[in-house]
């Protein structure tokens, strides 16, 4: 057995190795990995688990040094002896061989890389104790891979069969399965096939659209609950994700942009609610093809914020606006409507569509036309007062004010 010493002088060398790594120093640990690894070969044995271990750390710094040759040797080492031990396809020689296959297509050996990926996959695949995010993970990079090969019969195949996995797992509307239906839509066109690649970006959107609302959905449900710093979070979060999908300051971020000017009027946060409700409706002022309706409560909660900052002209103004906006969209739909009628089944169900429409924005226009009545007895009662008194009320100078949310 091993003495004591032994052990003392190989726990000392792995600690200082851990340390050189957290430091960088890669060249020192390699020195330090080497000492440790004949310790092990001479006391232990090539095949003992702490030589194996050792020898997957020599192909990590070796790599970090852009030793490749080495680096390709100590990997291959590795997992010979792996799977000597333990199985050709032991989980545990997975995560050692997707680093290799990765080396590989950093160096362009797309065939060495491709050759190990499918093998490495074909474990993922046979192992019962890995996770299926690993496998899809591993089969997307790969997946990408033949892109950059111009394999694309292959990559649609490897795409389709990825997506057949999400959508049983029922994580089709993740971001990864978001990724996968955009490389396939893109080996699509590469093949022509564009009628097929029109299909998948219209599938896209339609899942990120339908992820974007529920999105919403949790945010609203949080705001109730009172949760506002977690609404703020998952807020945040998904604009990013629409930032991805649709692009920066896309129309379809106004409705969440909104959920956080919600969040931070309830925490009293006005001048970041301000500032936020400003940016939606600046992106709104971009024509695009379609008219949200949620701009409408942009305006109304902007007003409203304003208004408890004490700018009664100004919130009275963003509220003429608002009844301004319900009347041309009003017009909008009606000739839209107009312009789109077909057959007279159609006609039915349209026409009821249109109806229910034009319900909501009378609704909306009531409610504005309330809100102008009150803040315009509101604004009378401030003038009989300057009358009276002078004006005191502090001059606000709201563009001054920082916005603390940061995406």
């Amino acid at each position: 057995l091993p003495s004591t010493d032994f052990w003392v002088i190989v726990f000392n060398l792995q600690n200082v190795a851990t340390e050189l790594h957290k430091q960088r120093r890669y060249t020192e640990e390699e020195v330090v990995y080497r000492q440790a690894l004949m310790a092990y070969e001479n006391t232990l044995g090539d095949e003992h688990v702490q030589t194996i271990s050792t020898i997957a750390e020599l192909a990590y710094v070796t790599q970090e040094l852009e030793k490749w040759e080495e680096a390709e040797n100590w990997y291959k080492r590795y997992l010979e002896l792996q799977r000597k031990k333990y199985g050709y396809w032991h989980q545990s020689t997975l995560p050692v061989a997707r680093q290799l296959v990765l080396m590989f297509a950093k160096l362009g050996k797309p065939t060495e890389a491709v050759y190990f990926y499918k093998d490495a996959l074909k474990g993922y695949q046979s192992t019962s104790e890995n996770d299926t995010r690993s496998l899809l993970s591993f089969g997307s990079d790969l997946g990408s891979l033949l892109v950059s090969m111009e394999k694309y019969e292959e990559a649609e195949l490897l795409c389709r069969e990825l997506l057949s996995v999400y959508q049983e797992k029922d994580w089709h509307q993740t971001e990864d399965a978001f990724s996968v239906r955009k490389t396939l839509a893109e080996i699509l066109n590469f093949q022509k096939k564009y009628d097929e690649a029109k299909d998948q970006y219209r599938d896209l959107s339609q899942l990120q659209s339908k992820q974007l609302l529920e999105d919403c959905d949790k945010i609203q449900k949080l705001i109730v609950q009172g949760m506002y710093d977690q609404a703020n979070y998952v807020c945040i979060q998904a604009l990013g994700a629409c930032r991805k999908n649709f692009g920066i300051d896309s129309p379809q971020s106004v409705p969440l942009l909104r959920e956080l000017s919600a969040a931070l009027l309830y925490q009293q946060r006005l001048v970041e609610a301000e500032n936020i409700l400003r940016r939606a409706l600046k992106i709104h002022e971009v024509p695009f093809e379609d008219s949200d309706i949620t701009i409408l409560d942009v305006m109304r909660d902007l007003g409203k914020v304003i208004e408890m900052r004490g700018r009664l002209d100004e919130a009275h103004v963003m509220r003429m606006r608002m009844a301004d906006a319900v009347v041309d969209m009003g017009t909008q739909a009606a000739q839209a409507v107009q312009a789109v009628l077909g057959t007279k089944e159609q006609a039915t169900a349209r026409q009821l569509q249109a109806a229910r429409a034009a319900v909501r924005e009378r609704e909306i226009a009531q409610a504005a036309a309330q809100e102008l009545q009150v803040a315009q007895e509101t604004i009378e009662m401030q003038n009989e007062q300057d009358t009276n008194s002078g004006d005191t009320s502090e001059d606000w100078d709201w563009d001054s004010d920082s916005d603390d949310i940061i995406f």
